[in-house]
């Protein structure tokens, strides 16, 4: 009986203990949000405030902010997907608010569903 007792109280699997919310590991920045077929990319154009993704879709072109780093000569080019069908990924982000008309000393800033990833769709 005495090695019955010792087998269940060291065997078995042991519980888990998870950590405290505080402790969960971040998400990395730039998680996406949004990531859908979108359409055909259009053209991409610098702009005061992001560069301009035009989409062109059955139902019209949309014309979405992007992030900078997406227009040509970024660190995230998409130029070479002009023409083509493409996948986007955006995430809320404060931009330079439309009322500074380019003023680069304006601080006003409005969130917007900024465009972070253009990808060929599959």
């Amino acid at each position: 009986m005495l090695l019955l007792v010792a087998a269940l109280g060291c065997g078995g699997n042991p519980k888990r203990v998870l950590p405290p919310e505080h402790d969960a590991p971040a998400e990395p920045p730039h998680t996406p949000e949004t990531v859908a077929d979108d359409g055909t990319l259009g053209k991409l154009e610098h702009g005061d405030r992001a560069c301009y993704v035009t989409l062109r879709r059955p139902g019209g072109d949309a014309i979405l902010p992007g992030d900078f780093e997406l227009c040509a000569g970024g660190a995230y080019d998409a130029t070479a997907l002009v023409g083509q069908r493409v996948r986007i990924a955006t995430k809320k982000t404060p931009i330079q608010a439309m009322s500074c008309q380019g003023n680069p000393d304006c601080t006003d800033s409005e969130t917007v569903d900024l465009v972070i990833a253009i990808l060929p769709a599959p």
